[in-house]
């Protein structure tokens, strides 16, 4: 019973990473994706 209440809090926390990962290269993307369109208007 040990075992199977250990299995998944595991998955869930590898899940949450998972979409945090998702969420972070999202941000880095906008924000890059941004920062040239405003270095582009710049010139």
């Amino acid at each position: 019973m040990t075992n199977t209440g250990q299995a998944k809090p595991h998955i869930d926390v590898k899940w949450e990473n998972y979409m945090y990962q998702k969420i972070v290269c999202h941000l880095v993307v906008l924000c890059s994706i941004s920062m040239l369109s405003g270095c582009v208007s710049l010139f």
